[in-house]
């Protein structure tokens, strides 16, 4: 048995294929919401009342679409920027009050111009204690007659604080369309790592030839072999065989230096891991764990023990004489590789 095909990797590798799936489901599951979301509105907008109804039979508390066919153009309360703008509008028999945007009142607007009425659809809101006392103050301005004159409690009796919302979506399309988007992020987010992960994880294989992958598989198999759950790391006679985010298998005989590192986001800690300098100067990240993984500490002291058993000569600890050191040493090696290749070009 070779390495590519362990149980032990098989295991590993179906994690990330899973993470893929659930990512693809998740996308899927975002589609369903959204056709789910329109099916709803285009029924709810179908079943629509009119808003006068909608007052007489005391639905103002429903999650409903109403509708009013306005029959003058709209008179203007007051506005909140050009999305969020409230207006007087009627039907010929009724006033109401509705919310819309600046393009939404053009639109409305051009419509009673040009056909007489206009059909305004959306759906019902409260109104904050700011609009209504404006729309108490636009009503009276240009009233003489005090007969005529509303104060707070005829406001509430007519209008009952509610306005028609043309912008605005049913309670439930408002639920799926979070539940679309929260899809889509969380699912494109697992489906990028699934394939990153994927992909990382199976590009190991490819470095190592059929004779190395069976002595690493035998070594899994070892008596010997302990297991890291935490790290999702085996630690072999021979090797550091961690399968976490991705695979690396790394002689303890080539590792040079060692230490642990956490990962910050804007000076929060995310994740650590275990950084390892090996002799041919490459920097690989293992045992990969959150922050809140049980034991890690107790799981990191595992592996360095490990290095430092199969290796005495390995250098712990992220300080300036260790980087110092090795980075004198890639110095030195890169000064040898420039001579020898000038001396084998000049030879050529």
């Amino acid at each position: 048995m070779n390495f590519k095909n362990h149980p032990k990797v098989r295991k590993a590798r179906r994690g990330k294929v899973a993470c893929l799936i659930v990512g693809v489901v998740m996308l899927l599951a975002a589609v369903a919401c959204f056709f789910l979301r329109e099916n709803i509105r285009v029924d709810r907008r179908f079943d629509k009342v009119a808003f006068a109804q909608a007052y007489n039979d005391e639905l103002l508390d429903e999650d409903i679409y109403v509708y009013i066919d306005i029959t003058e153009e709209p008179y203007g309360i007051g506005s909140y920027g050009e999305a969020r703008q409230f207006y007087y509008v009627a039907d010929g028999y009724d006033l109401y009050i509705i919310e819309c945007s600046e393009s939404e009142y053009n639109e409305i607007a051009q419509q009673v111009k040009e056909n007489g009425s206009y059909e305004c659809i959306g759906t019902i809101s409260k109104l904050d204690e700011e609009v209504i006392d404006l729309a108490i103050e636009v009503y009276n301005e240009d009233e003489d007659d005090p007969e005529e004159i509303i104060n707070r409690e005829d406001f509430d009796w007519y209008f009952q604080d509610v306005a028609l919302s043309v912008h605005d979506i049913t309670h439930a399309e408002g639920l799926l369309l979070f539940a679309t988007l929260m899809l889509i992020v969380f699912g494109l987010i697992t489906l990028i790592a699934g394939i990153i992960e994927l992909s990382r994880f199976s590009s190991a294989f490819g470095r190592m030839s059929e004779m190395d992958q069976q002595l690493i598989a035998a070594e899994l198999d070892s008596p010997q072999a302990v297991y890291v759950k935490q790290a999702h790391t085996y630690l072999t006679p021979r090797f550091i065989v961690s399968l976490g985010s991705r695979c690396a298998v790394i002689p303890y005989a080539n590792i040079f230096w060692t230490y642990k590192f956490t990962q910050r986001y804007n000076f929060i800690p995310i994740y650590s891991n275990i950084q390892v300098y090996t002799s041919d100067f490459r920097k690989l990240g293992i045992a990969e764990m959150s922050l809140f993984t049980p034991k890690k500490k107790q799981a990191e002291m595992t592996i360095f023990n490990a290095i430092q058993y199969y290796n005495p000569q390995v250098r712990f600890g992220y300080t300036a004489e260790n980087s110092n050191y090795f980075n004198a040493l890639r110095f030195q090696q890169a000064n040898s590789n420039y001579a020898n290749n000038n001396v084998n070009n000049n030879a050529g």
